[in-house]
């Protein structure tokens, strides 16, 4: 990710945070078509909606900001599962 859009993303990342999915009926329903795919062979890279359909998950981010705002990605995606981590990076 670019300091630009790392940059805009922190500026945001107080709001983004607390914002309810707008369409949850949608949103579960793309989210079991993509989980029907997932196997536990499989291993994702940021995608934590799937955790608990594959081996592992890694993720990485620099979003800092979102993190400083009380938002945990590993809770809020994977729900404490332990086949994931999630990685806060430095920006350059």
């Amino acid at each position: 990710m670019t300091g630009n859009a790392a940059d805009f993303w922190d500026r945001l990342a107080s709001d983004y945070s607390k914002q309810p999915i707008r369409d949850a009926e949608t949103y579960a329903r793309k989210l079991g078509a993509t989980q029907a795919f997932m196997r536990p062979v499989i291993r994702v890279m940021q995608f934590f909606g799937k955790a608990p359909f594959v081996s592992f998950v890694h993720a990485s981010d620099v979003l800092q900001e979102l993190q400083a705002a009380g938002f945990e990605p590993r809770e809020h995606w994977a729900h404490g599962r332990a086949n994931s981590q999630f990685v806060i990076a430095t920006k350059a």
